[in-house]
């Protein structure tokens, strides 16, 4: 009898702390302050995480996905953590570390291949705005690994591996993917991110036909053989620079610590 307590105990231990629900959603999805606007050309479904934290503070991770005609359209990521008041100093190291260092081969530091890359770095404060192509087939099945202090943040990709396995999506060659990035240390310190990665096909775009990062018609060094998926991106961009406004109005940053994203908007 003893033996079976403890397995199921374990078992729902296991169950609790990997869970996530599923559930239809309309136009708008908000997270505490954070607004994320929902385009209403296709179903909407959300999938929510519970279960990751640092000592007592709890972090939400939400994944939405969107299909048109059962056909893969968009993923939105969104993650929310608020710093756990009576360890302030480890829950901003683990912040810190998350958004610089986790990544060791992406993140938020300047590369080369990014189409987009704006950064306003202080010591208590980061904002980061990052676009990009996203190879789906590696990024949820074979991705980089994140190290961070505390707890490990693996956890999304797996979520997505079990999601897409499930439910037999057919994933593209290739996505567009927007990374929105705000951390600041005042008081316990907070942390928002918004990933919004997009089937380019599906979404007016011409045939991708490559599916690598670097042949993608979407490598910043093969745009100008590709004028439509040029165009493409550009319209595109603007549209995600006006949301990382938005983005920076719903969380209340204050002027100083904003990015300059006019540049992209206007032609």
């Amino acid at each position: 009898m003893k033996k079976i307590f403890l397995i199921l105990f374990f078992c729902c231990l296991f169950l609790n702390a990997h869970s996530f629900e599923e559930k239809v959603v309309k136009e708008k999805f908000k997270v505490k302050s954070l607004i994320i606007d929902l385009p209403s050309d296709g179903e909407w479904r959300l999938l929510m995480y519970r279960g990751k934290k640092v000592y007592n503070a709890f972090f939400n991770t939400y994944f939405l996905v969107q299909f048109k005609s059962d056909v893969l359209s968009e993923l939105v990521q969104i993650f929310e953590g608020t710093g756990d008041r009576d360890h302030t100093k480890h829950s901003n190291q683990f912040f810190y570390n998350f958004l610089y260092n986790a990544d060791k081969i992406r993140g938020c530091k300047k590369r080369l291949e990014y189409y987009i890359f704006e950064l306003n770095k202080s010591g208590k404060v980061g904002n980061c705005f990052i676009i990009r192509n996203w190879n789906p087939y590696k990024e949820i099945f074979d991705p980089t690994q994140l190290y961070t202090d505390y707890t490990d943040m693996n956890y999304p990709s797996t979520i997505l591996q079990k999601y897409v396995t499930k439910n037999n999506i057919k994933l593209p060659k290739m996505m567009l993917r927007s990374e929105s990035y705000y951390y600041d240390n005042f008081d316990q310190g907070r942390m928002y991110y918004v990933y919004r990665t997009i089937n380019p096909e599906v979404n007016g775009a011409p045939l991708t036909k490559f599916d690598t990062e670097t042949t993608s018609e979407y490598f910043l060094n093969n745009l100008d053989n590709y004028p439509k998926h040029k165009t493409f991106l550009e319209n595109w961009s603007k549209l995600q620079s006006t949301r990382h406004q938005k983005f920076e109005k719903n969380l209340k940053i204050i002027k100083r610590n904003k990015l300059n994203l006019e540049k992209y908007i206007i032609d």
